[in-house]
């Protein structure tokens, strides 16, 4: 999924109606999801930005702008199986025997 959970981030109130247990109600703070794009990676306590770096291996690195410490390695992408069109779109067959132009324009006599 694309959200996730930061703590004491993105705090609402739900108001509990009274029941058997609680005979009061209440009044309780739930921490709900943000999306994955609003959070920032942490790197030495601060949040930082992402850079990519390729190791002598080959695999692809995850390193943070500030400091350059490793975040992660990444994980291969996935090859799309679509077959790629010689043509922008499918052309329509040829019209046998009629001429290339199927309109005319004609002037209206005043």
């Amino acid at each position: 999924s694309s959200t996730c959970v930061v703590k004491g981030i993105n705090l609402r109130t739900k108001h509990l109606k009274p029941n058997q247990m609680r005979p009061k109600g209440a009044m309780v703070k739930v921490e709900l999801p943000i999306h994955i794009s609003k959070v920032s990676p942490m790197a030495d306590g601060k949040p930082t930005r992402v850079r990519f770096t390729v190791k002598a291996d080959g695999t692809k690195v995850r390193v943070a702008a500030k400091g350059g410490k490793e975040l992660g390695a990444v994980s291969p992408s996935r090859k799309s199986k679509k077959a790629k069109r010689t043509q922008p779109w499918p052309l329509p067959p040829p019209r046998i025997g009629s001429s290339r132009c199927t309109w005319s324009r004609s002037r209206r006599s005043s």
